[in-house]
């Protein structure tokens, strides 16, 4: 080592002399500092060699020595590959009902309190709204005013019918006085002429002659005044008033009478129509605001227990508002979760077993909902199964065990931590792995083909039997063919 420190001062007089600058010495420094860690590494590597060196002899002092490993070991054991899934959950209620309030108003009595059974159709609570009780007062005064107005018109329309009746009676009476007359015209007329025949012989007088004239004129005359009345009188009783109104005359008498009287009455039968239209419109606001007031009554929807209340006596009640809530005892739900990678394995009706702890309860129910979604936040799927309970022990909130079993087949399975290596993936076309098995106190590597891994277990399908003994947690130092104990 003197040597070489010799050998370095001289370098650096001859680098300083040589450059007789700054930075030609920094640079000739860094140089011979480089080359002096070079030699020092030499040196220690040649003293690592030599101490190998001696650990060669060293070793092979104790080459018929073996070490021995000592490993924890596990045994293969058969088991499903799918195990029965255990979950928990609450007792709820499979009934609900809210029960909420139709009309606003005050509420004025409240027959209930939370815990009473109640039976369906029970009167729960009375609402008062006056404005409601106006209205209805309203509808009835309406209802009758229009009772009155349907049955004038009834009257006014009966009158009219017996008014076109004598009518026709009248008509028919007056063709008979007509006929009369002409028949007196007639007589009155031969007569003239007999006069006349009279009067060219001498029998008579002019002014006999003339006065049986002007008799007949006003005779005639008379009988003209009488058909124009009855053509008058007609108006409206005519076949030409039926056809234009669209009706064929009847060729009954009788028949034709009533088209006649049917078409001499239709304002008034229009009246009654409109009449009964007023009533019938009454009615029905009438039914309505009865309908309303009933909701003033509250009753119970179904059979079951007030859960809750959400009023007292006194306040006041929005429309829609909900005032109670209705559970069903007789029947409640066990409410329970399985993750998302289970929820393929059950379907409806899939027998679960339950559990009620605080009863000491235990029973068989079928799963009747799967919600069709997971929970976004927890990513499992809710499941419920209903319960009977007749004698009412099972509570809403109560603790429940589930468990959910799965039919599967048998296989050999190891702790997950057993596992050496690992290749391929559970989807692949290759998943495989591999243990140290233990044989002969020695532990021999063992590639396994994997099946499933799931809860810190691993299922094989090949290289592993029930019964073998595997290393649990081998130690990255454990070699194949090493003894182990």
């Amino acid at each position: 080592m003197k040597s070489y420190k010799r050998w370095i001062f001289l370098e650096k007089f001859h680098l300083k002399k040589l450059f007789g600058n700054k930075r030609k010495v920094i640079f000739s420094i860094s140089l011979i500092f480089l080359l002096a860690v070079i030699l020092i590494l030499v040196g220690f590597t040649s003293e690592d060699l030599s101490g190998l060196d001696g650990g060669k002899k060293k070793s092979s002092l104790t080459a018929n020595e073996e070490k021995i490993f000592s490993v924890e070991k596990v045994e293969v054991l058969s088991s499903k590959l799918l195990q029965d899934i255990s979950s928990f959950g609450t007792i709820s209620y499979s009934g609900k009902n809210d029960v909420t309030v139709q009309v606003e108003g005050i509420l004025k009595k409240l027959h209930v309190k939370e815990g009473d059974k109640v039976h369906a159709g029970q009167v729960l609570a009375q609402v008062e709204n006056i404005q409601l009780e106006i209205q209805k007062q309203q509808g009835e005064t309406a209802v009758n005013s229009a009772e009155a107005g349907l049955h004038l018109a009834k009257t006014r329309l009966e009158e009219g019918r017996l008014a076109v009746e004598s009518s026709l009676l009248n008509l028919e009476k007056l063709h008979l006085q007509l006929q009369h007359q002409k028949l007196e015209l007639q007589e009155a007329q031969l007569e003239l002429e007999k006069q006349e025949k009279l009067l060219e012989l001498g029998g008579i007088t002019e002014a006999s002659y003339r006065s049986q004239q002007v008799a007949l004129e006003g005779q005639r005359a008379a009988y003209e005044i009488a058909c124009k009345e009855l053509e008058s009188q007609s108006l409206g009783f005519r076949d030409q008033d039926l056809l234009e109104q669209g009706i064929e005359p009847a060729t009954d008498s009788q028949l034709r009478r009533q088209q006649l009287i049917d078409l001499n009455t239709r304002t008034l039968a229009a009246e009654l129509v409109s009449a009964q239209a007023s009533l019938d419109s009454a009615k029905k606001n009438l039914n309505s605001i009865q309908e309303l007031v009933s909701h003033l009554v509250i009753l119970s929807p179904k059979s079951g227990v007030v859960a809750a209340k959400y009023f007292e006596q006194g306040e006041f009640l929005g429309e829609n508002e909900k005032l109670l809530t209705i559970m069903d005892v007789n029947q409640v739900h066990a409410v329970f979760s399985i993750q998302e990678q289970d929820i393929g394995y059950f379907q409806t009706g899939s027998e679960v077993e339950v559990e009620v702890p605080a009863l000491g309860l235990k029973t068989m129910a079928p799963v009747a909902e799967i919600s069709p979604m997971a929970d976004p936040q927890s990513g499992n799927f809710t499941l419920k199964s209903y319960l009977s309970n007749e004698g009412e022990a099972m509570k809403p909130g109560m603790f429940v065990k589930c468990l959910l079993p799965r039919a599967s087949q048998q296989y050999a399975s190891i702790p997950e931590s057993a596992l050496v290596t690992e290749t391929g993936s559970k989807n692949g076309a290759a998943w495989t792995g591999s243990v140290f098995l233990v044989h002969e106190n020695r532990a021999i590597k063992q590639e396994v083909a994997l099946l499933e891994m799931a809860d810190g277990k691993v299922w094989i399908s090949q290289g592993l039997q029930e019964g073998q003994w595997v290393v649990n947690n081998p130690s990255p130092f454990l070699k194949e063919g090493q003894r182990v104990e």
